[in-house]
């Protein structure tokens, strides 16, 4: 099932959809849980120039509601940090 809603967002995705998915993928390989600005310096790294962390953020949303990604928030010490967990 996770295979076919994957060739179906590859087809209907945004070129910018899929750069964030992509990236999300490739760290996602390295850790098991991925602070959102690691996928932002990701995508930037892929793109070669910065990206807008609102622009990201959304499309991160969109993919948590497309049940690609979960959504996680932990309190360090100091600040709250967002984090996300590739299915």
């Amino acid at each position: 099932m996770a295979s076919n809603n994957r060739k179906i967002f590859s087809k209907f995705s945004t070129k910018k959809e899929r750069i964030v998915f992509e990236s999300l993928t490739e760290l996602a390989k390295e850790k098991k849980y991925l602070k959102t600005s690691e996928i932002i310096e990701r995508v930037q790294k892929r793109v070669g120039k910065p990206v807008s962390s609102k622009k990201v953020y959304s499309i991160l949303n969109a993919l948590q509601e497309y049940g690609f990604v979960k959504r996680l928030v932990i309190q360090s010490r100091t600040r709250l940090c967002l984090y996300g967990k590739h299915r």
